[in-house]
C-alpha cells in the first residue's frame, strides 16, 4: 500500500488533483512549539493534546481525531508499504519529518522524501505553496529513497530534538545523508 504524508491541509487539497495513487495522511502538527519529550507515544499524544488545549483552546478529542490518530497510522502499516514524506526545507517541516521517521523506524516500510524539487534555489523557501498538480507530479517523480541509515538518522535527530540535546543535534546535523537530497 502507498501512503503520502503531506505537510498540511493546503498541500493535501492540491495533491488531490495530481492523480497520484495512494492514501493521504495529513501532518497537522507543529512540533517546534510545546512539549515533545515523552517515554511512550501514548504519553506524547496526551501531553500534546493538553498543550494544544491550554495554549490554543482546541478540544483534546479533536486533537486526537485530527492529528494524533492521523499520524499514528504510520505505526501500523501493512507489510510492504511505501511511505512518501512530502516535507519542505525549513525547521518546521524538518522537525515534523524527523518525528515521522521516528514513527517509521521499525515498520520496514520503504520510505521516500518528496521535496519541492521544482523550486529554484532562490525560491526554495516557498515550499509546495502555489504549486499546481503538474508541479507536484514532478516533485513526486524526483523523490529520493531513504536508506535505513537515513531513517535512523532522522529518528535520532527527533530524539535529540525532543530531549533538547543541542550537542547531539549539532553532531547529527553535520552528518551527510547517503541519499541524493537537495
Amino acid at each position: 500500500m502507498i501512503f503520502h504524508v503531506l505537510p498540511g491541509d493546503s498541500t493535501a487539497s492540491d495533491f488531490k488533483n495530481t492523480g497520484i495513487e495512494g492514501e493521504v495522511i495529513v501532518c497537522r502538527e507543529c512540533l517546534i512549539v510545546g512539549p515533545a519529550d515523552a517515554d511512550t507515544y501514548f504519553e506524547f499524544w496526551e501531553r500534546r493534546a493538553r498543550f494544544i488545549l491550554a495554549e490554543y483552546g482546541e478540544d483534546e478529542i479533536e486533537y486526537h481525531e485530527n492529528v494524533a490518530d492521523e499520524l499514528a497510522k504510520l505505526l501500523d502499516l501493512p507489510p510492504g508499504s511505501e511511505v512518501n514524506l512530502w516535507f519542505e526545507y525549513e525547521l518546521f517541516c524538518c522537525v515534523n519529518m524527523w518525528f515521522c521517521l521516528d514513527l517509521l523506524r521499525n515498520t520496514g516500510a520503504c520510505v521516500y522524501r518528496v521535496e519541492p524539487a521544482v523550486r529554484t534555489v532562490r525560491d526554495k523557501w516557498k515550499g509546495f505553496g502555489n504549486l499546481n498538480a503538474g508541479d507536484l507530479k514532478i516533485c513526486f517523480a524526483a523523490r529520493n529513497k531513504f536508506s535505513s541509515d537515513d531513517i535512523n538518522l532522522g529518528s535520532d535527530l527527533w530524539n535529540a530534538y525532543k530531549r533538547e540535546d543541542h550537542k547531539k543535534l549539532m553532531l547529527l546535523g553535520g552528518t551527510d545523508s547517503k541519499s541524493n537530497t537537495r
